[in-house]
């Protein structure tokens, strides 16, 4: 089924590419990136957008009469699809600009939008529902030469021929910067959302510069604008305080989440619904069917090639949005995940001992989408929940140190460890922030300091960041001697289909056996982690297994599991305490190399094939 609003992306990149600055290679990435989500792109050199040229229909008719009619290339665009006069459609016409002085093609523009108002032959109705944005090939508009008198000309003379202009600044990007194309796609597509969305509710589109008209309340705006330019580029334009758009929450609700308020979510993870233990019960001693997967933040500032939630989330590098009380998070939360439990007393199959057991919650999952630890009232949010005895088990991108310093302490803090190094971690996870890397790093160095259980949680994805190279092995080890975790939980990627922006397919799903082998790896790599790390527990359904430190083997026995109910007397007293202080002793079956291979005994495992089960 054809899309109601077409998405054509015309790309114009400048003639003069240098090896420094080159426009084209970055048009051709942007041009990747639009095409992977099913957008029609072209790119095209500035000086073909600027000519003239022989209209090319009804030759025969041209040369009978020998007339040469010169058509310009913009009107060429417009038959081409790539503009459209179609109200339900708006077209995007992106112009990448080299940051370095003397670039002729930026003159020349001007001056033929000058000499366009002026020409008969270009219609200016043929425009007006067609945007324009600005590119410039730079980190930030700090280090960018061209003056904001410049690019407001430009967009006064767009503006004039009859383009809209929703995006009010540009956009600054550099070669590779994939989190930043990403965010730039995104951004335009709210802001073409929301004013495709004003049109066909009849409502007045906040389209911006309409006749240059400037009073005070727009001076005023630009003001603020420009006081928040030293956030990133997915932080432009903040008039709207909403996290997500109409469409994106459609897109949530159709995937399975209860939307909470403006920016949280509770959805029924997949180990509840089957009623069976997952690996988390295996190493931690958790309850499925007792377990609220829930975030207060759906946002993100990684944009990773393994993330399951499909990229229907929105993305930042700071909180920006209207902010919810954590009280009414939680309580809002707990309702809306007991409804789904109450859903699943028809089905067949249903053991009542446990289904009765679900409707008391005893732990959360702060990990369901987006990153939770954005959310401004995190603390009064864990507070909230240690307050109704739920054990609280938060997963942080590492992308935000102040906040994981100022954390209050949680049942366990997950770090995900999706790389061993800056190349590959930018790669993979497709971070928003430029300094990335130093930010991954901070975080690390915090999680040594929390008394609390920690955790490195590695996703391994074949291809991407299991290479089984030494270098790579030895990586993932110095950031063990970096951030000390109590546990390394190392988990093979789940494929779920294929995503337009997704490149993992199953020959990137390691084995559990593979998983098993990198883990050895890593635990035999250097003297330190052999010393203080040892291989405890898996969990082959999951394709899981725990690395955890030999001081949490006490008198022999290992003690992964958690006594929930000390670690809620332990908050209640307010006293300080360590993760051995709440642990307690793993279960034979739970261990690596048992015969149960992670699977609870008072289970019952069924092996499917097709429609036939095979109960063992």
């Amino acid at each position: 089924m054809k899309s109601e609003f077409s998405e054509d992306i015309t790309i114009v990149f400048s003639n003069e590419c240098s090896i420094e600055f080159n426009s084209q290679k970055l048009a051709s990435e942007i041009a990747l990136e639009y095409l992977n989500i099913k957008c029609k792109t072209r790119c095209i050199p500035l000086s073909s957008f600027l000519e003239f040229k022989t209209e090319s229909t009804n030759k025969n008719l041209n040369k009978l009469t020998n007339v040469s009619k010169k058509v310009h290339e913009p009107k060429n665009i417009v038959k081409n699809g790539c503009c459209s006069s179609h109200k339900n459609e708006l077209k995007t016409l992106m112009f990448i600009f080299e940051n370095r002085k003397g670039n002729s093609d930026v003159i020349k523009l001007e001056n033929t939008l000058n000499d366009w108002l002026c020409d008969f032959r270009v219609d200016k109705g043929d425009f007006m529902n067609s945007q324009v944005v600005f590119v410039i090939q730079d980190d930030s508009a700090e280090d960018s030469i061209y003056s904001d008198q410049f690019i407001t000309n430009l967009r006064n003379l767009f503006t004039d021929l009859g383009f809209k202009l929703l995006v009010d600044d540009n956009f600054y990007i550099k070669n590779g910067d994939i989190g930043q194309i990403l965010s730039m796609i995104d951004y335009i597509a709210e802001k073409k959302e929301s004013y495709l969305e004003s049109l066909k509710n009849g409502e007045p589109p906040n389209s911006n510069h309409d006749n240059h008209k400037e009073d005070s309340e727009d001076v005023e705006s630009e003001e603020e604008q420009e006081d928040d330019s030293e956030g990133d580029i997915e932080n432009l334009g903040e008039a709207n305080r909403q996290m997500t758009t109409p469409t994106q929450r459609k897109r949530l609700i159709k995937q399975g989440y209860r939307l909470i308020g403006e920016h949280s979510a509770v959805k029924l993870c997949r180990w509840t619904k089957s009623r069976v233990r997952c690996y988390k019960h295996t190493f931690y001693g958790i309850n499925s069917n007792q377990c609220m997967e829930m975030t207060p933040s759906l946002a993100c500032a990684n944009k990773c090639v393994f993330c399951w939630r499909h990229h229907t989330n929105p993305v930042g590098t700071k909180w920006k949005w209207d902010t919810d009380n954590a009280e009414f998070i939680v309580s809002e939360s707990i309702n809306a995940h007991l409804k789904l439990i109450k859903e699943l007393r028809g089905i067949f199959d249903t053991k009542m001992e446990r289904f009765n057991e679900a409707l008391k919650i005893r732990h959360c999952a702060l990990s369901l989408v987006g990153e939770p630890i954005m959310y401004p009232q995190i603390n009064e949010l864990i507070g909230e929940l240690h307050k109704n005895e739920i054990s609280t088990f938060l997963v942080t991108n590492a992308q935000f140190p102040k906040e994981v310093e100022s954390l209050v302490p949680v049942t366990q803090l997950y770090v995900s460890i999706d790389a061993p190094d800056k190349v590959s971690l930018k790669n993979i996870d497709r971070p928003l922030f430029r300094d990335f890397w130093e930010r991954f790093l901070r975080c690390i160095e915090i999680l040594k300091d929390r008394r609390e259980r920690t955790v490195f949680r590695l996703t391994l994805v074949r291809n991407f960041n299991m290479t089984e190279q030494k270098s790579e092995i030895e990586g993932y080890a110095n950031l063990m001697r970096l951030g000390e975790p109590d546990f390394v939980e190392i988990k093979a990627v789940t494929f779920c289909g294929t995503v337009h922006d997704n490149a993992i397919t199953m020959k990137n799903v390691p084995w559990h056996d593979e998983v098993v082998e990198y883990s050895k790896a890593l635990i035999n790599i250097d003297d330190y982690v052999r010393d203080y790390y040892d291989l405890v527990c898996e969990h082959r359904h999951s394709c899981c297994v725990l690395i955890a430190k030999k001081s949490y083997c006490v008198n022999g026995k290992w003690n992964t599991w958690i006594d929930y109910p000390m670690f809620n007397k332990l908050v209640a007293s307010g006293r300080d305490f360590t993760g051995l202080d709440y642990s307690c002793q793993t279960p034979e079956w739970a261990l690596f190399g048992s015969p149960e291979e992670g699977f609870d005994p008072e289970d019952t495992r069924i092996y499917t094939k097709g429609r036939h089960k095979l109960n063992k």
